[in-house]
């Protein structure tokens, strides 16, 4: 098959690269640089940007079908308006020049950020209604407005994939990878409410390589395989960086209050600070999700949690020479 991927320099778009690549698909990445193509020299890049509609129509010429995994991870006000430029005015200019390019199919890495919030211990999935919106966590309503466009869209099947807290090799940004070093280096002075769903990059990308050959036009599918609260978390990745766990439990308002001054920080030398408000209040909330759906339509399988634990923390002492 011929494929584009974007977001090809991201952990979870590289990945995927990778993978139809050694399963024998012809793969065209989308760079916004040729001169910069990071892990994915090598393959066949083309240059464009999904915020230049004229640059995809190249693209997508002679394409069966597309994988969306670029996207823009902030939880800073000021990163607002590229979210929403990339996330959904850039989604949108991509299933506009696949539509007229004839593409087949149409995978799109959302998250379960799209996925509502819940109360309690409860474990929610793709059904869970979305109420995010009064909190006006950018990445969330961006995520959310682009999951909608893409799975309204009906000029050619289009399928969403919604991985959970992905972790696995080529985590530079530290999204899956941050609670370790943290929890290392004794940055960490407390366990925070809330839990999440924690996922293996290797289950993620089967995910979307069974979703280009399986998945049902109009439908999402949580690519999960953990939902634990944060407490069980912190005790695990305690284990595997080697340090003692913590004991002491902090709540939102304390966050609250550490995310504020991080923030006036950030500012005041403009750049976004690794805690904000926006990321407390959304990583304080119940995010567990089960992935049943997934299991049932994509033959879905989830790996041993010890193991991609141990998997990641491993790269990341390999590639830091620790």
């Amino acid at each position: 098959m011929r494929i584009l991927v974007t977001g090809g320099t991201g952990q979870i778009g590289g990945a995927i690269v990778r993978a139809l690549t050694e399963r024998g698909d012809s793969v065209r990445v989308l760079v916004r640089d040729q001169s910069r193509p990071g892990h994915m020299e090598g393959f066949e890049l083309f240059e464009g940007d999904v915020t230049d509609s004229e640059s995809l129509k190249g693209a997508c010429e002679g394409i069966e079908a597309v994988v969306h995994a670029a996207g823009v991870v902030s939880y800073w006000k000021r990163g607002h308006q590229r979210m929403r430029e990339v996330h959904v005015d850039g989604t949108r200019n991509l299933l506009e020049a696949a539509s007229l390019a004839g593409v087949q199919r149409f995978v799109h890495t959302s998250s379960m950020a799209c996925f509502g919030y819940l109360e309690g211990d409860d474990v929610g999935n793709e059904s869970t209604e979305y109420n995010w919106g009064p909190l006006n966590i950018g990445y969330c309503d961006t995520k959310k407005a682009a999951e909608d466009l893409v799975l309204s869209w009906s000029d050619m099947p289009c399928i969403a994939v919604n991985p959970g807290v992905t972790l696995g090799e080529g985590d530079v940004n530290g999204n899956g990878l941050r609670l370790f070093t943290q929890l290392k280096a004794g940055k960490l002075r407390g366990i925070p409410p809330g839990a999440t769903t924690l996922c293996d990059l290797r289950d993620v990308v089967r995910g979307h390589l069974a979703a280009l050959e399986l998945g049902q036009p109009g439908e999402r599918y949580h690519l999960g395989g953990h939902p634990l609260p944060w407490d069980a978390i912190f005790e695990r990745v305690a284990r595997v960086v080697g340090v003692e766990p913590l004991v002491k439990k902090v709540t939102r308002g304390q966050v609250r209050t550490f995310a504020r001054l991080n923030l006036i920080w950030g500012s005041l030398r403009g750049i976004e600070p690794k805690v904000t408000p926006q990321l407390v209040e959304m990583s304080t909330r119940n995010r567990q999700y089960e992935c049943s759906k997934a299991k049932r339509e994509l033959n879905y399988t989830v790996s041993d949690l010890e193991e991609s634990l141990n998997l990641i923390w491993d790269w990341h002492c390999r590639v830091h020479s620790i």
